[in-house]
């Protein structure tokens, strides 16, 4: 089968998936339909080995363990099993196709020299496309990068230009500046999944193309192959730069079907999630929390979704966004951000940039240090359904937004600021022309000013059949705008 019918099926499970009919890669048809074209472990039998035979000792008293390690993964296509123990090494250790490496989960691999890697997917001599190493899985065990020992740049587990890795239900601690747990570049059909990731200070997760050598030292070519198909589920990121990191690809290629899922992040320094030019992201059912900001896609939006996640307290200032989504090259669009729960964020809620068909229904965002809701330069795009509550500023905010919907919303006691602020629960500004607001209810707090406020520089806006009765301390509708629609009526 080709590949390119295999990421044509791809593309058709993430459709159902987006629709929620059915999970990929956990159940079903497309489980079975795929797993029979990996490795079938189960049939390895007398394959699998064992690297005590091999010299290993894992008692801790050797300095390199690296020697005999390599041996048993030098026999390629066979289960290699690392029994509980500590394990020294001074070298890198290679991977070749067909492997999987199995620990136990009191097995750690203590990185015992100034090494760049632990665990290396290395097909030998460059290649191209997804043509290097294939159907790995390294499943349980610890990994220890050491930094505090060895504090020159060093990765856990690496590779380029692969097929069908999985990594599973391994915990991975201590990773040097400028380094990764898991660098995953240029590769197709990658899972990590159930592994925790701790005490990192650039990003946990690396994914990006295959650019050049600084980015990925190895092996090459570095011809541009971006990442397909990478799958993150189930992980815990505690105390790292950021959680899961793609990089932007030159040349306005995209990473495509990103998925991050059912994860806990949790004390970031920077954006826990931090998505540029990938398209067909999926980001769904994960919890965050005390992080500098939540997610940031640029340039990713693209048929997207971000769904059902719980984001709590960012501290990053005017950079500390729950969900921030903008667009540098125009391509900010058809992407949907629903179901999410924030509160106590730093800066806005849900800030979305430059963009154009993007829909933001039922989120619930709480006390957020400026808007809960921000539209800039967006147009074309729902807000719909939303609860917005107790941000210092206004609720729903539009700046240079044309054509858009805005309906079905609640905004209450926004304006925490204190008296004359002159902030609203749904605010319309700087030539925001022709949008339709309609059906949603606003509500004064203590303080907020206005229910409905609309500046004298913009024009044509529908604003009807709002309950704004008790929405502002000033005025329950400020009209300020030209040519407002208001026929219908609003009841104030």
């Amino acid at each position: 089968m080709s590949l390119n019918h295999k990421v044509s099926n791809l593309r058709f499970t993430q459709y159902f998936y987006v629709h929620g009919n059915i999970a990929p890669f956990t159940g079903g048809w497309f489980r079975h339909w795929y797993q029979d074209r990996w490795t079938d472990w189960n049939k390895l039998g007398s394959s699998v080995i064992n690297v005590l035979d091999f010299g290993a000792k894992g008692d801790g008293t050797r300095a390199d363990e690296s020697p005999y390690l390599q041996k048993a993964l030098d026999q390629g296509g066979k289960e290699v099993y690392i029994p509980g123990g500590t394990y020294r090494i001074q070298r890198t250790l290679r991977v070749k196709s067909g492997t999987r490496i199995k620990m136990d989960a009191n097995t750690t691999i203590l990185r015992n020299d100034d090494i760049d890697c632990i665990f290396l997917l290395d097909p030998g001599s460059n290649v191209s496309g997804y043509n290097g190493i294939s159907d790995v899985f390294i499943e349980g065990g610890n990994l220890n990068l050491n930094k505090y020992v060895f504090p020159n740049r060093c990765t856990g587990i690496a590779f380029s230009h692969s097929r069908r890795v999985t990594i599973e239900k391994i915990k991975m601690v201590d990773c040097p500046i400028g380094s990764h747990f898991i660098k995953i570049h240029g590769s197709h059909h990658v899972r990590v999944r159930d592994c925790y990731l701790e005490n990192s200070e650039d990003e946990a997760i690396q994914i990006a193309s295959s650019e050049n050598q600084g980015q990925f030292p190895w092996y090459g070519s570095y011809d541009q192959t971006v990442c397909h198909d990478v799958a993150i589920e189930g992980c815990r990121f505690d105390t790292v730069g950021s959680a899961v990191r793609s990089v932007r690809p030159t040349n306005n290629i995209v990473h495509y079907s990103t998925r991050l899922l059912n994860c806990h992040i949790y004390g970031v320094r920077a954006a826990a999630i931090h998505f540029d030019q990938s398209e067909r992201c999926i980001i769904e059912n994960n919890y965050i929390a005390q992080c500098f900001a939540g997610i940031v896609m640029v340039d990713s939006a693209f048929n997207s979704v971000v769904s059902n996640n719980i984001i709590r307290v960012t501290d990053g200032g005017t950079n500390g966004y729950g969900i921030y989504v903008k667009s540098d090259n125009g391509t900010a669009s058809t992407m949907v951000i629903s179901g999410n729960n924030l509160s106590n964020m730093a800066d806005t809620g849900i800030r979305i940039e430059n963009a154009y068909r993007i829909t933001l229904i039922g989120n619930s965002i709480r006390t957020c240090g400026l808007h809960g809701i921000g539209l800039y330069n967006t147009e074309d795009s729902t807000v719909a359904n939303n609860t917005v509550t107790f941000c210092t500023q206004h609720g729903i905010y539009l700046a240079t937004a044309s054509e858009n919907t805005i309906s079905g919303n609640l905004s209450k006691d926004n304006q925490r600021t204190g008296a004359s602020a002159g902030h609203a629960n749904i605010r319309v500004v700087i030539n925001s022309h022709n949008n339709n607001i309609q059906g949603n209810t606003v509500r004064a707090g203590t303080y907020t000013d206005y229910g409905i406020s609309v500046t004298n520089t913009c024009v044509g806006n529908m604003i009807t059949n709002n309950d704004c009765y008790n929405g502002g301390k000033v005025a329950n509708f400020q009209n300020n705008g030209l040519g407002t629609i208001t026929t219908a009526g609003n009841r104030t």
